[in-house]
């Protein structure tokens, strides 16, 4: 369940990701998103990390399978 307050815009669309790596920059707009407004910084700050977690190996896949 998403903490009251906590809004985000039309640029956190999974569905409008066209690659892997928009589907990065949407996991760390999110976390950024999570860290500013929350109000249980442990929690939220918590998954804000494992959203860039998702982020970095998402993006480390995409540059394996480049190279």
């Amino acid at each position: 369940m998403r903490e009251a307050g906590l809004e985000f815009d039309d640029s956190l669309d999974l569905d409008g990701a066209e690659d892997p790596e928009d589907v990065a920059q949407i996991l760390r707009a999110a976390a950024d998103d999570y860290r500013e407004e929350s109000e249980d910084p442990v929690i939220w700050g918590r998954i804000a990390s494992l959203l860039e977690d998702a982020a970095e190996k998402i993006e480390k896949l995409c540059e394996a399978t480049i190279s």
